[in-house]
């Protein structure tokens, strides 16, 4: 059920979005560029909601006259003077890619569900899109008052930190867990068991993650058997010590 109701669930803002749309005024430029400029004024008092648009007016109607006046815009655009807004056009998107979203918001239900939300995936991930809508809420109350420098720096400060915040972590890891994890099993058994039991520390780790992989990967689950389900600690604990038992 859940693809379909994730399908489902984008149906409403499509359904929502192509019935607006047929609502929709066309723009003042629009109108403008075509010819109807009193079609386009019109519509212009409309959105302003006041008939006092006689500059606002005047620059559309500039505007369109000298767009319509230059003959090859794209080699206008690689001209000297119009290189750093080119630059911009390029690398924001550019940025706004690389920087990691995407694949935080293509990979985040098969993230929850390797975190063991399990069933609670599919909300786990319209949690995340609705964190992002009210995000994107907030930067419309606040992008004409702070500017959009503010907003560039700030959002990129804490992206830089979290992902600094994530390196900690792992560098945590590597000076203590990471290789404490195989050095005190191996110091904490008297001699005469220490080969045993650091054959137990070393046989106990894939055992734990092939557990999980058997089950999800899309290779493995069609050519290993079936295993007890991961929640289950009494299988889990089963299935290690049968291990164990097998290799001593």
């Amino acid at each position: 059920m859940g693809w379909r109701l994730s399908l489902g669930l984008a149906a409403l803002p499509a359904i929502l979005m192509t019935v607006g749309g047929l609502f929709l005024p066309e723009t003042p430029n629009s109108l403008i560029e075509r010819g109807s400029r009193e079609k386009g004024r019109r519509v212009l008092e409309r959105i302003r909601g006041t008939n006092e648009v006689d500059a606002e007016f005047e620059d559309i109607v500039d505007a369109s006259e000298l767009a319509n006046s230059i003959k090859h815009p794209f080699r206008n655009i690689l001209e000297r003077r119009n290189r750093p807004q080119l630059v911009m056009a390029i690398c924001m998107p550019a940025f706004q890619i690389l920087n990691g979203i995407n694949s935080i918001l293509f990979y985040a239900p098969v993230l929850f569900q390797t975190m063991g939300f399990g069933n609670a995936t599919l909300y786990s991930s319209a949690l995340t899109g609705a964190v992002l809508v009210l995000s994107t809420v907030v930067s419309i109350g606040l992008v004409d008052r702070l500017g959009r420098r503010v907003l560039l720096i700030s959002g990129g400060i804490q992206m830089v930190l979290c992902q600094v915040t994530v390196a900690i972590i792992l560098g945590a890891f590597g000076w203590s867990w990471g290789p404490l994890g195989w050095t005190v099993p191996s110091e904490i058994f008297p001699l005469e068991t220490r080969s045993a039991g650091q054959s137990i520390t070393v046989a106990g780790v894939p055992i734990e993650e092939m557990i999980f992989v058997w089950k999800k990967h899309w290779f493995w689950k069609r050519m290993v058997p079936g295993t007890p389900d991961v929640d289950d600690i009494d299988g889990l604990e089963a299935i290690q010590w049968s291990q164990v038992e097998r290799q001593s």
